[in-house]
């Protein structure tokens, strides 16, 4: 089981994504907002999301002054925690479908990797991993 925990600022919106094999559970730390298959749902501070692996989730605060604290806890399908926190996140920039395979971005010193999509000058999307050391 991994359990992590979200801080999202105001403005922010997290990458819309599923886990292959792995359903997860949403804890609101304070009022908070869940895209669920690009629906927003307002979730009050306390409140728990269960979400199927298939579907597509993200977090997101469209406050201006409210930071929104998450607590996310997943758990690998059984049989394949030697691969845990391997990841494929499929995600739209723009008008561009991108899948990417995160595996290649978590290394055993970091905990935690957060997903960043920036155009590059030539128009293509490119990821910029930002790895932490807590979550």
């Amino acid at each position: 089981m991994r359990l992590n925990q979200v801080v999202v600022e105001p403005g922010e919106v997290t990458t819309p994504h599923t886990h292959e094999g792995q359903e997860e559970v949403f804890v609101a730390m304070t009022d908070g907002q869940i895209g669920i298959e690009g629906d927003v749902h307002d979730v009050a501070e306390g409140g728990i999301v269960r979400v199927h692996a298939d579907t597509t989730r993200n977090l997101l605060n469209l406050t201006e002054d409210e930071t929104h604290v998450w607590l996310a806890i997943g758990a690998p399908p059984v049989g394949t925690t030697d691969d845990f926190g391997a990841y494929v996140v499929e995600t739209t920039v723009g008008s561009e479908s991108l899948t990417v395979d995160t595996t290649e971005h978590v290394n055993e010193s970091a905990d935690c990797v957060r997903l960043k999509f920036e155009r590059s000058p030539d128009g293509s999307v490119e990821l910029v991993p930002t790895t932490y050391d807590y979550c």
